[in-house]
């Protein structure tokens, strides 16, 4: 049997992670570095129509990230819904609390139920 797909990995995206000046716009130089990878990313899946895109651990550098975090990690994220790439998230420790009774980093996409999109927290 023949069997042959392909797929993108991105990992330790750790948005919110970074110390750099702050641009005109108030934001900061190196977030703007690490979403434009993000999306670099995210445009390569796309335009080589991969079957699926594995995103691995610590999408955030905090458990509690900022909106701007959400809104940049979420913009990718729609881009693969649309192009119908099926997405699969493994969270790491820096997007789970110690206590399973406080939500993750991105429990409010699995409550959405985004069709093409598996998340494991396990």
């Amino acid at each position: 049997m023949n069997f042959k797909f392909s797929m993108t990995h991105l990992t330790d995206l750790h948005l919110g992670s970074y110390q750099g000046t702050v641009e005109a716009g108030g934001l900061n130089s190196r977030f703007v570095d690490f979403v434009k990878t993000y999306n670099e990313s995210i445009e390569f899946t796309v335009k080589n129509q991969c079957d699926f895109c594995l995103i691995t651990g610590d999408i955030f550098k905090h458990k509690d990230p900022q909106p701007i975090e959400v809104n940049a990690f979420v913009s990718g994220l729609k881009k693969l819904i649309d192009a119908k790439i099926k997405v699969y998230i493994v969270l790491g420790n820096h997007d789970l609390f110690l206590s399973k009774k406080l939500k993750n980093s991105i429990s409010f996409l699995e409550e959405l139920r985004l069709e093409g999109v598996h998340i494991s927290s396990d």
